[in-house]
C-alpha cells in the first residue's frame, strides 16, 4: 500500500443528503483518527476520549465516529474496543457502516536541536507505544502515556526539555517540532483498521461487528462457529471470562453463537446476509478451495494469539510493579492453581496442551515480574 494512503470501504452512498457528515474522533488535529474521520469526505471533529466520543453519537450531536479497531503490529486497540463494548452493553444502539484502513507513520519528534542520544523518554497514546516497544527499547528510551498521539507532540511543543513524542508527522508539524526518526513502529507497512459507526435509527448497516461474551472460561470453544470471522478480544472479567469483538462474522454463525448460550450484540446486520467488507493490507482473500483458505485462518487467530499474548505480558509487568511497591512475594502459588484450572477448563479435550501454555505463561510471568 502506498505510504500515506487512505483507503475506505464503500458504505453505500450514506453520506447525509445536502452536507458533508460531522465524523467524530478520539483525539486532537494531527492525529490518525482525523485521517481516519476525514477519508470518505467527512467533517473530522475532535473528543478527548472514547467515552466522550461514543456518547456525542448517541445523542446525535455528530453523524458518524470513527473507531480504531485493530493494528497491524499489536492487534486489537484495547482502549477503543473496551469503551465500545462499554456503550453496546447499556444499549446504545449503533450500527457499523464500514471500515476504514489508515497507514501508521510513528515518528519520534522532539524540540529543534534535541539531538536523539539526549532523549530518554517518549510520550504517546499507550497504544502507540505498544506500536513501538522494541525500537524504544533498543534506543534505551522509556515510554510515558499521554491519552493522544497529538496531544502528545503538544506537550513536548510546550516543555523546555528532552523529552520526545510518538506521533504522525502532521502532528509533528502542527506542533513544529523536528523529527528525529522518520518510523519507529516494530514492524513496516504498519497501519490501523478503523469501524464507521452511525445510529441505528439513521443508517442500514453494512459490516458485520458484534460484540459477544459468556459467564464461562468453556463457552470460549464456542467461538470456532465464528470460523473465517475476524476475533479481537478483550480480557476477561471473573463474571465475564470470554469476551471478544467478531468482525465480518456471517449473520447465520452469530446466532449459533447465541444459541450456545453466548451474549450476542450486534451492530446491525448487512442487508442480504452479506458479511464480509474488505480492506486492502490486512485481510487477505478467501480461498475456499482448499489449504491457502486454511492457512489464512491459521494466520488471523495467530494474530489474535499474539496481540493477546502481549497484552498479557504487559499487565504481568504492572502486578510486579505493584508487587515490588508493596513488598508482595513474586511466586503466588495459590494464583497459579487458579490459572491452571483456568486453562484446564478452557482446553478440556487437551490437557497436555493446556499444561504445556500455563508453564509457558507462569515462566514468562516470572520473568517481568522479576
Amino acid at each position: 500500500m502506498e505510504e500515506g494512503v487512505i483507503e475506505p470501504v464503500d458504505t453505500a452512498g450514506q453520506a447525509l443528503a445536502g452536507a458533508a457528515p460531522r465524523v467524530g474522533y478520539q483525539g486532537e488535529p494531527g492525529a490518525f483518527g482525523e485521517s481516519a474521520a476525514g477519508a470518505n469526505g467527512g467533517i473530522p471533529v475532535p473528543f478527548a476520549s472514547f467515552e466522550d466520543l461514543l456518547s456525542a453519537l448517541g445523542q446525535a450531536e455528530i453523524d458518524e465516529a470513527v473507531v480504531p479497531i485493530e493494528n497491524r503490529v499489536v492487534g486489537p486497540i484495547f482502549e477503543a474496543l473496551e469503551p465500545l463494548a462499554a456503550a453496546v452493553t447499556l444499549g446504545i444502539k449503533f450500527v457499523a457502516v464500514g471500515l476504514v484502513w489508515v497507514p501508521v507513520r510513528l515518528a519520534l519528534v522532539a524540540r529543534r536541536g534535541t539531538g536523539l542520544a539526549a532523549v530518554k523518554r517518549a510520550y504517546s497514546h499507550p497504544a502507540a507505544l505498544r506500536q513501538c516497544e522494541r525500537r524504544l527499547s533498543a534506543m534505551g528510551i522509556a515510554q510515558a502515556h499521554e491519552w493522544d498521539t497529538s496531544g502528545a507532540a503538544r506537550r513536548i511543543a510546550q516543555d523546555e526539555g528532552t523529552d520526545a513524542a510518538v506521533c504522525s508527522p502532521r502532528a509533528a508539524d502542527l506542533a513544529g517540532l523536528e523529527v528525529l526518526v522518520d518510523d519507529v513502529s516494530d514492524q513496516p507497512g504498519n497501519g490501523t483498521r478503523f469501524v464507521q459507526l452511525r445510529l441505528a435509527d439513521r443508517a442500514q448497516a453494512q459490516v458485520s461487528f458484534a460484540y459477544v461474551r459468556a459467564a464461562s472460561g468453556q463457552a470460549k470453544s464456542a467461538l470456532a462457529l465464528a470460523e473465517r470471522a475476524t476475533l479481537l478480544p478483550l480480557p476477561g472479567t471473573p463474571k465475564e471470562p470470554v469476551r471478544v469483538w467478531v468482525l465480518d462474522a456471517e449473520p447465520e454463525r452469530l446466532d449459533a453463537l447465541a444459541r450456545a448460550q453466548l451474549k450476542v450484540n450486534t451492530l446491525g446486520r448487512p442487508p442480504g446476509g452479506k458479511a464480509e467488507a474488505k480492506v486492502a493490507g490486512l485481510d487477505a482473500p478467501a480461498d475456499e478451495r482448499g489449504l491457502p483458505a486454511l492457512r489464512v485462518a491459521i494466520d488471523r487467530i495467530d494474530t489474535v494469539i499474539a496481540a493477546s499474548a502481549q497484552e498479557r505480558l504487559r499487565l504481568n509487568r504492572l502486578v510486579g510493579e505493584y508487587k515490588k511497591r508493596t513488598a508482595t512475594a513474586v511466586r503466588d502459588p495459590g494464583r497459579e492453581v487458579e490459572v491452571r484450572n483456568h486453562y484446564r477448563a478452557l482446553l478440556p479435550k487437551n490437557p497436555e496442551l493446556a499444561e504445556a501454555l500455563v508453564d509457558a505463561l507462569i515462566a514468562a510471568s516470572l520473568k517481568e515480574q522479576d
